[in-house]
């Protein structure tokens, strides 16, 4: 399990003014919490992995944090993700994967395209890997 907590995180975009700050904290990508975990189970040749992400909840992408208050409803809901994937050994150098992303099939933050998940929505995928 891991995580990240964002006390304060300013920019200094303005060239005329340096030391004028921009505060980004909440806005888009810069969520207060975000906590990851994953946990994986193994037994010989197989494993199986189940990992989550939650989003705090964050300023769509048209609200600077400064004017937030003069906005109705500035903040996006706050976001789990799961993935789950099973992991095969078939033998010294060949592995497959496969899984399923986004299984709670989440959208995107209305304003945006793939953020916090991807704009496919719930996605499977299987992979074959060979070592020489």
């Amino acid at each position: 399990m891991s995580g990240s907590y964002l006390e304060k995180r300013n920019n200094f975009e303005f060239f005329g003014e340096p030391n004028r700050a921009n505060p980004e904290k909440l806005e888009l990508n810069n969520p207060e919490l975000v906590i990851n975990y994953g946990i994986g189970w193994e037994k010989g040749p197989l494993g199986i992995r189940l990992d989550s992400t939650w989003w705090d909840r964050q300023l769509y992408r048209v609200v600077e944090f400064e004017s937030q208050r003069d906005t109705v409803d500035p903040l996006a809901p706050a976001v789990w993700s799961h993935s789950i994937s099973a992991r095969y050994e078939l033998n010294d150098s060949t592995t497959i994967l496969a899984g399923i992303d986004n299984l709670a099939d989440e959208k995107p933050f209305r304003t945006e395209y793939s953020i916090p998940v991807s704009a496919v929505g719930r996605s499977m995928f299987v992979r074959a890997s060979m070592r020489f």
